[in-house]
């Protein structure tokens, strides 16, 4: 999967590589994890292994640093760790069976699609922060006449849009506690630069 021309002008301009150690393929093999999830780390790894990005507003801040490591949680033989969190944490951020990115250990609650949606999602909220004219949370938004963002492959978290208005809907922590009260929205009102119709889907 390719990232936008936002998420790229994101990551060129606010991310930056940490060195990491190369892959393991024998470490992961003595813990008995399948080759197709050890294929699948090892690409992700090789992708994605040592890139920083600007904290996320949720989830404590997300990754600090992308790196694949051995699954955790009592059903965590299909899926792996996408990075290591800025803070401890009762979840980790995994990589699920199709590729999702969500929050992981013991269960698992897939955010985005695809580790490119929960970047394309940290590029939206990093320029609709600075674009906006008004940001206001709610619990509870009216999204008729809105359309999906489709760049961030929306699962449990998702961005919808309205000419200049923006709404991110968080709902991770909301089904990972399966408290759905906890389920709230960003609503940025004006936003313009990057995130326009026009550069946004260039």
């Amino acid at each position: 999967m390719s990232l936008s021309f936002v998420a790229r002008y994101f990551v060129t301009t606010h991310g930056h590589r940490l060195d990491v150690a190369p892959f393991d393929r024998e470490r992961w093999r003595a813990a008995n994890v399948s080759e197709s999830v050890i294929d699948r780390a090892a690409e992700h790894h090789g992708r994605w292994g040592g890139l920083v990005l600007p904290p996320s507003l949720a989830y404590d801040g997300g990754p600090r640093c992308f790196a694949a490591d051995l699954p955790t949680g009592a059903d965590g033989a299909d899926r792996f760790d996408a990075g290591h969190s800025r803070s401890a944490l009762p979840y980790t951020f995994d990589i699920g069976p199709d590729g999702e990115f969500g929050l992981g250990c013991g269960r698992f609650v897939a955010l985005h699609e695809s580790v490119e949606g929960w970047i394309e999602s940290l590029a939206f909220a990093h320029y609709a922060a600075i674009e906006a004219q008004k940001i206001t949370k709610v619990r509870e938004v009216d999204l008729d006449g809105f359309e999906p963002v489709e760049e961030v492959r929306g699962v449990a978290d998702t961005w919808w849009r309205a000419g200049t208005t923006f709404v991110s809907i968080h709902g991770g922590l909301a089904e990972y506690y399966d408290q759905p009260e906890g389920r709230y929205a960003r609503v940025h009102e004006g936003v313009g630069g990057l995130l326009s119709p026009r550069a946004s889907r260039s």
